[in-house]
């Protein structure tokens, strides 16, 4: 304990080194309570506290989290033995799983926004890997020492250089030595500038940040007694560490920022002791009710960080950060002990719906609300609207129930299996004829990375685009964007954010959107399907891609591509 208090003295006199200057601006503007008394306590080498107590009498705690790289060894029995059947009902499906790097409250922190990503907000990851969905696991990346250990690589959690495209230095390059250390981090002491921040959870939790007084592997959280320590109320109070204020070094805080960062709103952001360490703390009862609408909730025990996704009775559900199979279900009690260390406190961050108003958000997380097959059989599953249809049994599709004139219309789609597929719009489905919508315009991709838009008249197909090829379509999965305004017939096609062409279409003017696909008896996966009603006009031919031209459509070209 002894030696831990002094790494601990010394990590906060070197953050306070470094963030001199820093300290005057703050004392500038926006001025925060000050700390009228302050005292440290070393619970274990895996959390340290900040007692602070301010003149209007508020007192907070400050955890330092430095959770375990691995799964202590004297409670590895018990971690296996924890493990249970998934319940039918009170889990979040699909989870990911991933094993600890940089800092279990980082690891743990990606987990939910993992869980987030693959559901109603899928900007949270958007690198190369897996066609811009998070992983449910870590085995995408290779391994990388700091020669003393091995951990995963984890976008998502800390960036690296030659790690998922990344050729700069990241998180891991400018903040990691080792486990535990209290040195300033590299980019201090090899005086370069660190990298900018946009795509690590990490990074905005100050994790692993010397500057921050973060061990390698911690993570800061305050709690104010009982009470949701709100992250508005965060700011108005100086850290203790003699410069910056809570909000600057908080985990929680850090989690709002990140997902700010990313393009959401975030609703509520707070930190709240549990009702076993505090009477009228968090509950399992409120623990419950966040799982019930779909949120998974980062738990702290006594030193080290975890998520909570599910719960049978008072059991709940948890990923350790030390395991990347996510068949493997530890459970523990609710406001017990795991791998020896207590249950204290959750943090708690949520996200404002992402369904655009007047449009909608299919996500296919775990059902296809507004959507209606209209031939073929569809279903939802792995979080996928998918189907199967062979060329010679025509196209399989299905619509949306509502009608729109004014749209852009996104959807993500696995075209491996593709001999056409992609979306309908402005579109009459009945009555089908040969499998084919009776009215509307199509966007069509195929597995031979071509692309077509057809129009539709009396299941007719006619080609306003034959079957093209173009370097923006890959094996795989793709993004279709459409914009049209019946104002004037403007359209726009856009292809993995290539902008492919534009046009004045005007025979059907309103109409459905759908999905469709017609290929080689395998799956067919769509990931999204997001419209909302805005959509640009334009005056006179667009110059810039291809120009589509309805007036020369041709009959007879067929909408499926057979090589």
């Amino acid at each position: 304990m002894k030696a831990a208090g002094k790494k601990l003295l010394v990590l906060l006199v070197v953050g306070l080194l470094i963030a001199t200057s820093v300290g005057t601006v703050f004392a500038q503007e926006n001025p925060a309570a000050e700390p009228v008394s302050s005292s440290t306590e070393v619970v274990s080498p895996y959390l340290t506290l900040l007692h602070t107590t301010y003149a209007d009498g508020t007192e907070l705690e400050g955890a330092l989290i430095n959770g375990p790289s691995k799964p202590p060894a004297e409670f590895e029995a018990d971690r296996q033995a924890s493990i249970e059947p998934l319940p039918a009902t009170g889990v979040l499906s699909n989870f990911p799983s991933f094993s600890w790097v940089f800092g279990c409250s980082a690891v743990s922190s990606a987990m939910i926004a993992t869980y987030y990503d693959r559901g109603a907000f899928p900007k949270l990851y958007t690198g190369p890997t897996a066609g811009g969905k998070m992983p449910l696991s870590d085995t995408s990346w290779p391994t990388w020492t700091d020669g003393y250990s091995t951990y995963p690589n984890n976008p998502l959690i800390a960036s690296h250089k030659g790690v998922d495209g990344r050729t700069t230095k990241g998180s891991i390059d400018d903040y990691w030595i080792k486990y535990g250390s209290t040195l300033p981090d590299p980019y201090i002491t090899g005086g370069w500038t660190q990298h900018s921040w946009g795509t690590a959870v990490g990074d905005y939790m100050k994790t692993s940040q010397s500057k921050y007084s973060s061990t390698d592997g911690g993570t800061w959280f305050w709690t104010n007694g009982s009470a949701k320590f709100q992250c508005s109320d965060m700011p108005n109070y100086n850290s203790g560490f003699g410069w910056g204020k809570i909000s600057d070094f908080d985990g929680t805080y850090g989690r709002k920022l990140f997902y700010q960062a990313r393009g959401y709103t975030v609703t509520d952001c707070y930190s709240q002791s549990t009702d076993n360490k505090v009477a009228g703390g968090f509950s399992l009862a409120n623990f419950q009710a966040q799982i019930d609408s779909g949120n998974p909730v980062l738990l702290n025990l006594a030193g080290h960080s975890i998520v909570g996704y599910g719960y049978s009775g008072s059991t709940i559900y948890i990923r350790d950060t030390w395991d990347n199979n996510t068949s493997h279900t530890y459970t523990m009690p609710w406001g017990g002990s795991y791998a020896g260390m207590e249950l204290r406190s959750v943090s708690i961050v949520r996200l404002k719906s992402g369904t655009p108003t007047g449009g909608f958000n299919s996500q296919f997380t775990s059902n296809a609300s507004g959507w209606t097959p209209v031939k073929g059989v569809w279903s939802v599953g792995s979080g996928y609207y998918k189907t199967s249809s062979k060329m010679s049994t025509g196209f399989a599709s299905s619509k949306h129930a509502n009608t729109y004139g004014v749209l852009t219309y996104t959807a993500k789609i696995n075209v491996n299996a593709c001999n056409s597929c992609g979306i309908m719009f402005n579109g009459t489905p009945a009555p089908v004829t040969d499998n084919k919508w009776n009215k509307g315009y199509s966007v069509y991709l195929s597995k031979y990375l071509n692309y077509s838009i057809f129009s539709y008249s009396g299941g007719v197909a006619t080609a306003i685009q034959t079957w093209t090829s173009h370097s923006a379509i890959k094996s795989g999965w793709n993004i279709i964007k459409i914009t049209y305004n019946q104002a004037n017939g403007f359209f726009q096609l856009f292809i993995n954010n290539t902008k492919i062409g534009s046009g004045y279409f005007n025979q059907y003017k309103s109409g459905q959107v759908g999905l469709a696909f017609a290929g080689d008896g395998s799956t067919f996966q769509v990931d999204y399907a997001v419209l909302t009603t805005t959509a640009p006009k334009s005056a006179g031919m667009a110059s810039d891609g291809v120009i589509f031209d309805e007036s020369a459509a041709v009959g007879g070209s067929s909408d499926t591509q057979a090589k």
